[in-house]
């Protein structure tokens, strides 16, 4: 340890790979794309006023905006099973029949196939590429 105290710090920002164990691997995973508002929920972008143009659209990067694009690597593939009830045994907190807004989620939605966002999670707010609930009312 003294002898690593002793090294000086390199200034430049690291960008390269970094490797993650157990419960961290899962938690950068769900915060990554479930954890901000750029997440795998479609949701209609916010309106703002603009002097000029009345009420427009505001600017943000969302993952609507990514449909059918990849953005993970093609080895990864993610699936909502919303009506699972248990896993390996284990009861699964979250499944539902029904959404509060009355709508019946498909056993299984693709989000992204190979690496490529293929459906985001939606309610009844329809959005421009996402017309129609898949029943995931937040």
């Amino acid at each position: 340890m003294l002898a690593l105290k002793s090294i000086p710090a390199g200034g430049e920002e690291y960008y390269g790979p970094v490797l993650l164990f157990h419960q961290a691997s899962s938690n950068v995973f769900l915060s990554g794309l479930f954890g901000s508002e750029n997440s795998l929920m479609a949701s209609r972008e916010p309106l703002v006023y603009n002097m000029k143009k009345s009420m427009v659209p505001g600017k943000r990067q969302a993952f609507e905006n990514r449909l059918d694009k990849r953005i993970l690597p093609k080895e990864l593939s993610v699936t909502a099973l919303p009506r699972m009830e248990q896993y390996d045994g284990v009861p699964l907190l979250g499944n539902v029949k029904v959404d509060a807004e009355g709508i019946i989620p498909p056993d299984e939605i693709i989000l992204v196939q190979n690496g490529i966002l293929k459906n985001l999670l939606s309610d009844r707010v329809p959005t421009p590429k996402v017309p129609q609930s898949n029943g995931h009312h937040e």
